[in-house]
């Protein structure tokens, strides 16, 4: 069994026939499988096992799941505040990046083209177009935009991230203060 993560929590039922909806999920979530077994309880150690009949995106970072177990709302109901938990393995095939934000946290950023060291991420911003990653860079915070013209690629074992620096983009450190 691989380790189990926090994948978002219960927010409470939807409709009548035992759905229940799940925000708060982790970033780049994009719903589970048909058939996907889960865990829901206040921790995994204290957790009921569930099949995921469905899950629908309902909104940003929210989704309905039907779960196979429930067909009450009442029952739905006695999950609300409850956290949501899957396998590691599970919850790569569910998110659109295949690495989770705790794993880039503290990542050696790279320039691709000169092999130079920029620092380190030492914060994930959550923004409405796409995820901003802060890097430490000179003792100034370096904000990089997450998006695949800058993003070259990801190595989670060895903590590096290789991007295509763009001209004008270390000037945004220079500009802020910390």
């Amino acid at each position: 069994m691989t380790p189990l993560r926090y994948a978002g929590r219960i927010l409470g039922t939807f409709g009548t026939e035992g759905h229940v909806l799940m925000g708060d999920c982790i970033a780049h979530f994009q719903g589970f499988a048909p058939g996907t077994s889960i865990l829901i309880g206040y921790s995994p150690q204290f957790a009921r096992s569930y099949t995921v009949d469905n899950c629908i995106k309902h909104s940003s970072r929210r989704y309905i799941l039907v779960l196979r177990e429930l067909h009450s709302a009442d029952a739905a109901l006695q999950l609300k505040e409850m956290g949501v938990f899957a396998e590691e393995e599970v919850l790569r095939v569910a998110i659109a990046t295949q690495f989770f934000d705790d794993e880039i946290i503290d990542a050696e950023v790279i320039d691709y083209a000169t092999g130079a060291s920029l620092g380190r991420i030492i914060e994930i911003w959550e923004t409405p177009a796409h995820e901003v990653w802060v890097v430490s860079y000179q003792g100034k915070e370096l904000p990089i935009p997450a998006v695949d013209a800058l993003i070259r690629s990801v190595d989670t074992t060895h903590k590096r991230v290789y991007i295509n620096l763009i001209p004008g983009l270390l000037n945004i450190a220079h500009s802020t203060s910390k």
